[in-house]
């Protein structure tokens, strides 16, 4: 559900985008086929509307005027992005607090009821649990999903669907929208204390 979540809004939010700013398309001039024999409007005849000038398929060069942000970038980040929050929460890969349970003075902390597993666990195993690392796979794992992402965005660029800055702008919008719908499904995010507990509504 929470992938849904990030697909959904992250698709919103670029359709959006590409409708009210939206930007000529790398291939634009190759789809256009602009006539050499039309003449501006407007001061000093430099306006030229594409409904005017183009002369290729019309259906095509609205779609070459809908370059920003890139689609494929956000949908990439949005869903390679969770992915990779959910394996970093369930592997304990990055973490933003120590996973033991216990203050500085060594007094035991008091969580919710759904945090009841925590207290459950033997101090002996803590001490050994926050000196050991993660293995170099977990770290990789949790890599290779932004990595597939990223490769995936790099290539609207390489087939000239997309300039640089519409890839940044929906590799961004993919990132928030992987962030914000991870934060609607679990109780944190980077937080190992509570980044695989449910929220509950």
């Amino acid at each position: 559900m929470g992938l849904g979540y990030a697909l959904s809004t992250v698709t919103l939010f670029q359709t959006l985008l590409k409708i009210f700013i939206g930007g000529l398309r790398p291939h634009f001039l190759t789809v256009c086929q602009p006539s050499t024999f039309h003449t501006g409007t407007g001061y000093k005849h430099i306006w030229f509307a594409p409904d005017d000038v183009c002369m290729g398929d019309a259906k095509q060069v609205r779609e070459a005027q809908m370059s920003f942000p890139s689609g494929h970038s956000a949908a990439a980040f949005a869903g390679f992005g969770f992915l990779a929050l959910y394996l970093n929460a369930k592997l304990k890969i990055l973490s933003s607090h120590d996973t033991n349970p216990r203050d500085s003075d060594h007094q035991v902390v008091t969580y919710p009821h759904s945090y009841s597993d925590f207290n459950a666990r033997d101090e002996g195993q803590e001490k050994n649990k926050d000196s050991a690392q993660a293995p170099q796979w977990k770290l990789l794992l949790f890599v290779l999903p932004w990595l597939i992402a990223a490769i995936l965005a790099a290539s609207k660029v390489l087939d000239y669907w997309h300039h640089w800055s519409d890839v940044v702008a929906g590799s961004l919008l993919g990132i928030l929208a992987a962030h914000m719908a991870y934060r609607m499904m679990y109780r944190g995010v980077y937080d190992n204390r509570v980044n695989h507990i449910r929220r509950e509504y």
